[in-house]
């Protein structure tokens, strides 16, 4: 990213102006002109390297009103980026940036300190095509693309593999509202004009019957994007995964972001520290008909020890969860003494990250039982995605196969956030989590999580809802789930919904799943026709306790 130095440096001197403690770089005396129609991406990239060349802490300022066009980055599927950076924020004062599906906004890798605020961020062309239905047969259905939208990808199996980047979902024709229904593409053709045939491969999503002529369908499309660069270590400096991506970096602070559109997720953060994002909007733009904001999540959260905060947020019209929280498992490859060979179980694009002090859980291969805790020695890399772990004392019971999560030294924090009609679920969540003052409204699920296969993990516990409301929720408001109450470590809390209020379709149950602890408290059901607490309770636990619950 530092070559060049010299004149970079020299830039610092003549377009850096000090102010307090920081140096301040305008974009504009890079040559950027965000007037929509320039390709500003060169010119802004030189002034983030420049910041970052600085050695001070810097800012990146954008001129507010201008909309800055990203042209198509051929070395990058990244637009713009930070590698190796600390103490540089990025100013947008409320401009917009325009990128090409075939990128992705930015990409920060390996830095700390890094501040991102004040930006819209929109695509031209759209990454979908959205339109009305207008037949439906056995495994495909016509519809007729809408004016203004680009049009689905012609093709068969060849371009349409099986493969979430290939997706469509189904919205009411009535109330917009996502029908929990979506099916993969297999192959697209051109009956006439702007009316298309889809064909889906086999297999109906539950709520797919629900369709009828008339209803909205939005078909992703698969623009070719450049390759994913990576470093000599094997570590991918930037990918095709989200809007925002944030790798392998600490203390990253993210507010006053509003996303119109995204060719697959808003925001991700993965084998990174302590991330705070504050003022997230992933919505449909203003004054237009997009019925999408998103073609899946709107922040994908992997984080380390610290976990996550995300507050102020909101979240509309995306094609799958809107806030997903985790920690990807590592697998034991090799038992030598206390000498243990691990590999990342998480897809291609995340490495393998501990350090001395971390501490482990292990679970067996099949997910079903803790076996014990393991606090990090030593840690060394063999390859991309695999390392020897030294442990101070290994699980009597551990074999090749079972898996260990990192324990997280922090709660994840989700509070006054706003998530509405969408396709999956709201919040996904699984390390201890505190979610206080959100409001769900017109979901298939409010609060879920799951334990499945290393990387939906680890398995669910300490997660406290309070002070929410829940509001036509079709299926449930809240659903946790392991496959045995021996998975969860003991001494840990369990699930408590404390002060909240739902209103549920008359299938829906208020919490459903399976955990050793639930406990509710001063909760109010509305929900049509009659039904018992046992229907709208449906969970097994071990312990439970409900108290001042009040249906009508």
């Amino acid at each position: 990213m530092f070559h060049h130095l010299i004149p970079w440096l020299v830039l610092c001197l003549i377009a850096g102006q000090a102010s307090g403690e920081h140096f301040v770089f305008s974009v504009a005396d890079f040559g950027a002109i965000g007037d929509g129609q320039a390709d500003d991406r060169a010119a802004i990239q030189t002034a983030i390297d420049a910041a970052c060349a600085a050695g001070d802490p810097a800012v990146v300022r954008f001129n507010s009103g201008c909309i800055y066009r990203l042209g198509r980055n051929a070395e990058s599927v990244a637009a713009l980026q930070f590698s190796n950076a600390s103490k540089v924020a990025l100013e947008g004062n409320g401009c917009m940036l325009v990128a090409h599906p075939s990128n992705r906004v930015l990409s920060i890798f390996e830095s700390r300190d890094i501040r991102i605020s004040g930006f819209k961020i929109d695509y031209d062309p759209l990454p979908y095509a959205q339109g009305r239905i207008v037949s439906i047969e056995t495994s495909s259905v016509v519809f007729e693309v809408d004016d203004g939208y680009p049009e689905p990808r012609e093709g068969d199996s060849d371009l349409y593999a099986n493969h979430p980047r290939s997706d469509c979902v189904f919205l009411d024709g009535r109330t917009r509202k996502f029908s929990h229904a979506w099916q993969r593409m297999s192959k697209v053709e051109r009956i006439k004009g702007n009316r298309f045939r889809i064909h889906f491969y086999p297999g109906a999503h539950p709520r797919r019957a629900l369709l009828k002529p008339g209803d909205f369908i939005v078909a992703k499309i698969r623009y070719e994007q450049p390759s994913c660069p990576q470093t000599d270590s094997g570590r991918f400096l930037a990918t095709g995964a989200g809007n925002i991506q944030i790798a392998f970096s600490e203390n990253i602070r993210v507010a006053d972001i509003e996303s119109y559109a995204a060719p697959v997720m808003t925001l991700v953060a993965h084998g990174s520290e302590n991330v705070q994002v504050d003022g997230l909007r992933v919505v449909r733009k203003p004054g237009t008909d997009r019925l999408v904001a998103s073609c899946s999540d709107g922040a994908h959260m992997k984080s380390l020890t610290v976990m996550p905060r995300l507050t102020n947020c909101r979240f509309e019209a995306l094609m799958d969860d809107s806030i997903n929280i985790k920690v990807s498992a590592q697998k034991v490859l090799k038992i030598q003494g206390k000498r243990v060979l691990m590999t990342h179980c998480d897809i291609l694009w995340n490495d393998i990250v501990l350090k001395p002090g971390d501490e482990l859980e292990f679970t067996d291969s099949a997910e079903t039982r803790f076996l014990d805790l393991a606090k990090v020695m030593a840690f060394r890399k063999t390859n991309y995605q695999e390392a020897w772990v030294t442990l101070d004392d290994v699980p009597r019971e551990l074999q090749v196969g079972d898996l260990a999560y990192i324990r997280p030294q922090t709660m994840a924090v989700v509070s006054n956030c706003t998530f509405r009609s969408q396709l999956k679920t709201a919040l996904v969540t699984r390390p201890q989590t505190q979610v206080e003052n959100c409001s769900f409204e017109g979901l298939a699920h409010g609060v879920h999580a799951m334990l499945w296969g290393g990387i939906e993990g680890p398995a669910p516990r300490g997660i406290n809802i309070q002070n929410c409301t829940f509001g036509n929720l079709w299926i449930s408001a809240v659903e946790i789930g392991v496959n045995r109450f021996e998975v969860v470590p003991p001494g840990l809390p369990g699930i408590v919904i404390k002060d909240c209020r739902m209103e549920l379709d008359s299938e829906a149950v208020a919490v459903g799943g399976r955990t050793p602890e639930l406990l509710v408290d001063n909760m109010h059901i509305k929900t049509e026709g009659s039904r018992s607490e046992k229907r709208l309770f449906p969970i097994k636990t071990g312990k439970r306790s409900l108290k001042n619950i009040s249906i009508e």
